[in-house]
């Protein structure tokens, strides 16, 4: 273990651990609401990330901290109003990312319902062009 009297020594790997088990965590609870359906899943998923993934100044730092932590932090300094702002940061991360993942399923699933109708089609006409040959039963 490396000590040093920097507090930011070991900054980097602090917040790569922290993304990773921040990932590790958000899979853990989607193992967990997999069969809920795809709104839902994404209503929470996309609430926990709004507020492990979209970081923020501290209050009374020069560093950046995740927005719930902060949020705790704005809670204990700053009172109602700090409360206020971060809450209001989080809710609309959390909009930004539930409505940019309702937005790619819906192009998604378009784009491959379009495909897959477009080759049904073709395929149908297709089909139906081909001159059929009279059988001769002799």
């Amino acid at each position: 273990m490396l000590l040093t009297g920097d507090p930011f020594a070991l900054y980097q790997a602090t917040w790569w651990s922290y993304i990773g088990c921040g990932v590790l965590f958000l899979l853990l609870v989607w193992w967990k609401v997999r069969q809920w359906n795809f709104y839902g899943q994404w209503a929470l998923l996309s609430f926990f990330a709004a507020g492990a993934f979209s970081f923020t100044q501290v209050p009374d730092a020069t560093s950046s901290a995740p927005a719930a932590i902060a949020f705790i932090l704005e809670l204990e300094n700053e009172g109602a109003a700090g409360e206020i702002a971060m809450l209001s940061h989080i809710a609309i991360v959390w909009v930004c990312l539930f409505l940019l993942a309702v937005i790619t399923r819906v192009v998604w699933h378009q784009y491959f319902n379009q495909n897959s109708s477009g080759e049904t089609s073709a395929n149908h006409q297709h089909q139906t062009q081909e001159p059929k040959l009279p059988e001769d039963n002799r």
